[in-house]
């Protein structure tokens, strides 16, 4: 997933604001995407190298939400009233 929001960051025009939706979206995909997996809540057993990816993957989610978030409101913010 975080493949397909650099896709969307390179492919982006800098006056459009769809690869920063496309970032916050994939973000977003990944945080309820770990946050369902049971192994996160320890219901099953996790091997070690899960015990990594889990705060990873959440902090790599949470990095793409806010920074998708960030570009959305820039250009809100420089749009003329």
């Amino acid at each position: 997933m975080p493949a397909i929001a650099m896709w969307a960051a390179v492919r982006g025009n800098p006056g459009s604001d769809w690869a920063a939706r496309t970032t916050t979206i994939v973000g977003i995909g990944m945080l309820a995407g770990i946050l369902s997996e049971p192994a996160t809540w320890g219901r099953r057993p996790v091997p070690p190298m899960q015990r990594v990816n889990v705060p990873l993957g959440l902090a790599i989610g949470a990095a793409m939400v806010s920074a998708g978030t960030h570009r959305l409101r820039q250009q809100a913010a420089a749009l003329p009233v």
